[in-house]
């Protein structure tokens, strides 16, 4: 019988394919460590993720992830807001130099497989 072949550490494929973010988080538990982490301490709300799923995490890691959220989110704004300054041009502009317009609705940020996304919810 055959020895066999030395384990070494590696990426699984699957879960390149499914395009799952770095880390060992899910996406409903990074979801809820930054909706913990925007209402109170980055310590305490790992603590209250660990209380209420199980799930250990370090001030660190709170710190970050709700940080790129707020990267994120200040992103989304910052464009809604260069695209109702357009808006205002437009309505100045000529009549032929007028564009359609996409109506804003309400921002949405959600954890997903893919990581952190931010929405326009109509």
């Amino acid at each position: 019988m055959e020895a066999a072949p030395t384990v070494r550490w590696g990426f699984s494929p699957l879960d390149e394919h499914l395009a799952l973010p770095p880390g060992s988080l899910t996406p409903r538990q990074q979801e809820h460590l930054v909706h913990l982490a925007s209402w109170m301490p980055f310590k305490r709300a790992a603590q209250m993720l660990e209380a209420l799923t199980g799930v250990q995490v370090s001030e660190a890691t709170a710190r970050r992830q709700t940080e790129q959220a707020g990267r994120i989110y200040e992103e989304l704004q910052n464009e809604a807001s260069r695209r109702a300054t357009n808006a205002k041009e437009q309505e100045t502009a000529p009549p032929s130099k007028l564009a359609p317009l996409v109506p804003t609705g309400h921002v949405c940020l959600c954890c997903t497989a893919n990581g952190l996304r931010c929405a326009l919810w109509p």
